[in-house]
């Protein structure tokens, strides 16, 4: 996976930020989401709890759905989520 990857606490709980930096080689957030859920599990310990938002290599942040390991889809916007900096 080529993406760069930022944890953020916030006051409401705990959030990964993805940021996709292409897909030219291989596999991307989008077009590989199921690893990159399972990547983030064992890599950053993450929960059922924690939200994931990605920023595709086009500027489009979305956040990844996923539950118990499993990718569930995306769901578009980052419902009302500041993300800084990225």
């Amino acid at each position: 996976m080529r993406a760069k990857i930022k944890l953020l606490e916030h006051a409401q709980g705990r959030y990964i930020f993805v940021n996709d930096i292409g897909h030219n080689q291989g596999r991307s957030v989008t077009n590989d989401a199921e690893y990159t859920i399972a990547l983030l599990y064992s890599d950053y310990s993450i929960n059922d709890t924690t939200r994931i938002f990605y920023k595709d290599s086009q500027g489009r942040i979305d956040e990844i759905l996923h539950c118990g390991k499993k990718f569930r889809g995306f769901s578009p916007g980052h419902k009302g989520v500041a993300i800084n900096g990225t």
